[in-house]
């Protein structure tokens, strides 16, 4: 199944999760396939102990602006 998958454009891998929404397995392997095509991926680089300290510290003064 996952080999068809592969071959399949964008265009007919959205208009098959469309079909299929309610195969919770077919539907998952079909937008692995689709996610997996993306180019633009958002990558969060780990949080470092030298950035975690900074980010407590946005956190804080915007609880505290609210």
């Amino acid at each position: 199944m996952k080999q068809e998958l592969l071959t399949m454009s964008n265009q007919e891998l959205r208009q098959y999760l469309s079909a299929h929404r309610q195969d919770e397995t077919a539907f998952s392997e079909a937008l692995e396939v689709l996610m997996s095509r993306k180019k633009d991926a958002v990558k969060y680089p780990a949080i470092s102990e030298n950035n975690y300290q900074e980010l407590q510290d946005i956190f804080k003064s915007k609880l505290n602006s609210n």
